[in-house]
């Protein structure tokens, strides 16, 4: 009977052997899914990484796109059409001045400067009918046809806001000239002739045309 007892020692012996592996086993599996896991959980969080590192690149083409007037955004619209404007009258003041650096006037602004010459030397004949006197003779000479050519061509000459606030001063004073003139008044009209020729000087100035002209 202990002889049996002993040899079955042994077979208890491997059973519990064998089972101490199967017990580790269940005892792992949790570890093991919690692993799992975070394997499962490791892809979202590289691909959020990513996102992340590729959030500043991303950020300025946002902004980049904002930069884009709407077309149904009129104020941006007005703006972006002044801005090409003031643009485009800087580049034509720069050939201007190229132009005239050579001293090589081009065609196109000669033939722009042609009335404003014309004023200058219709000026010119009333500011003498005026040193002599003869106030109605200078009255005559200031007016006429040269007035209207004059002043359509310092408005085209006038690329610049300053340009086109001196032009609108030498309309004002030439105006008041012919009215000084016209009435009688050899003071008045005296007085008015020299803010004239002064407001015409800093026009010629403002819209880059004083090289090309005689007489100023």
């Amino acid at each position: 009977m202990q002889a049996s007892l002993t040899a079955a020692k042994p077979f208890v012996a491997a059973t519990a052997a064998t089972r101490a592996p199967r017990a580790a086993s269940r005892a792992l599996a949790p570890v093991r899914a919690a692993a799992g896991e975070d394997a499962e959980l490791a892809v979202p969080r590289r691909a959020l990484a990513g996102l992340l590192a590729a959030a500043p690149v991303l950020l300025p083409a946002s902004r980049a796109l904002a930069l884009i007037p709407d077309d149904d955004d009129e104020e941006l619209v007005e703006r972006a059409r002044a801005n090409r404007a003031k643009r485009l009258a800087s580049e034509r003041q720069t050939e201007q001045a190229f132009a005239r650096s050579s001293k090589n006037l081009d065609r196109v602004l000669e033939q722009e400067l042609i009335p404003v010459q014309r004023a200058i030397n219709s000026l010119a004949a009333g500011g003498a009918q005026l040193e002599s006197g003869d106030v109605k003779a200078a009255s005559a000479a200031l007016s006429g046809s040269w007035v209207r050519d004059f002043q359509a061509a310092a408005d085209k000459l006038s690329y610049t806001d300053s340009a086109k606030s001196s032009a609108a001063s030498v309309f004002s004073n030439l105006a008041a000239l012919q009215a000084a003139a016209s009435s009688g008044s050899a003071a008045d009209s005296k007085r008015s002739f020299v803010a004239t020729v002064g407001s015409l000087k800093a026009w010629a100035s403002d819209a880059n045309v004083a090289g090309g002209l005689k007489g100023l």
